[in-house]
């Protein structure tokens, strides 16, 4: 789970959790994991229809995402995918849509595994 989010990040959201919000972390990781898959499904439809502005839009709405959870490679891959859609190149793009939803499965258990542990403390 360590290469996949970065524990500085979780460790920010854990000590907000502490100091009384709680809560917080669990709605947080719950609302990502409902929206990222539409947010994937948005982008792999984008470079299908070849609308590299939405793709760079929704690249960067799950950049942003991403980064607040610590999903560093997701970062990464994001802004791959909106430094690609940015220069019309629908072709790298679509290649990098896959590699952020293989990403995404791993990121989702990691974060389904921080949930089990935040219900479990």
């Amino acid at each position: 789970m360590r290469e996949l989010l970065d524990p500085s990040v979780l460790a920010v959201l854990q000590e907000a959790e502490r100091r009384s919000h709680v809560g917080l972390l669990a709605r947080v990781i719950t609302l990502y994991l409902q929206e990222a898959p539409a947010q994937l499904a948005a982008l792999q439809e984008a470079v299908a229809q070849g609308d590299a502005g939405r793709v760079e839009e929704v690249a960067h709405g799950l950049k942003g995402s991403s980064a607040q959870l610590g999903a560093t490679r997701m970062v990464s891959l994001c802004a791959s995918v909106q430094e690609a859609a940015g220069a019309h190149d629908l072709n790298r793009a679509a290649a990098q849509v896959v590699a952020l939803q293989r990403e995404f499965v791993r990121v989702r258990a990691a974060l389904e595994a921080v949930l089990h542990e935040a219900g479990t403390s």
